[in-house]
């Protein structure tokens, strides 16, 4: 009978040694490779922690300063009427006619806002059949208005003289809000 026993190999001890030595190596060197990955990646997240920190506090200090300061922004906002404000202007402006003129009209020249350095406005006309006295009044009564208007030209016809009454032309700029839509 043949022998059926079965021959064991046996190992270089030498070899053995260089295999899990040459494994360790392997498996130090991709350890020390994720760890070098893990450190960049924790310096990447802390700094942009301190990044969104930094934006926190600038987004609590301008909401701070939006708070302090949100009424001084809307007496401001409200000198420049927007589209729903534009009849109370047209309103104020009608009483101060009314008080100053025996008649008169209000023409808007233009419906869509034109600009003058980087500001909207609107130009209009007022036509008054008054006397200079009163046309002083209504001046100064313009001026007096709680919203932001120019007074860009007078003319008159007046065939006796400047005292006594006469047709004047008076065109006003309105300083509206941005953005002005004319619906």
């Amino acid at each position: 009978m043949p022998n059926t026993k079965p021959k064991t190999v046996r190992a270089n001890p030498v070899l053995l040694w260089g295999l899990i030595f040459a494994v360790m190596i392997l498996v130090n060197a991709l350890f020390i490779f994720f760890a070098l990955n893990e450190t960049k990646t924790v310096k990447l997240l802390k700094t942009e922690l301190v990044s969104l920190e930094q934006d926190g506090r600038i987004i609590a200090s301008a909401q701070e300063i939006n708070d302090k300061y949100r009424k001084e922004i809307d007496l401001i906002s409200n000198v420049f009427p927007n589209e729903e404000s534009l009849p109370v202007f047209v309103q104020s402006l009608e009483t101060q006619i009314r008080n100053t003129a025996d008649e008169y009209t209000i023409k808007f020249n233009s419906i869509t806002p034109l600009t003058e350095q980087d500001k909207l406005f609107l130009p209009l006309t007022i036509t008054l059949e008054t006397d200079l006295t009163r046309l002083i009044k209504f001046l100064d009564a313009l001026e007096h208005l709680s919203y932001m208007t120019h007074v860009s030209r007078i003319s008159a016809k007046v065939p006796d003289g400047y005292t006594t009454k006469g047709e004047y032309n008076i065109g006003v700029k309105i300083y509206v809000q941005k953005p002005f839509s004319a619906k």
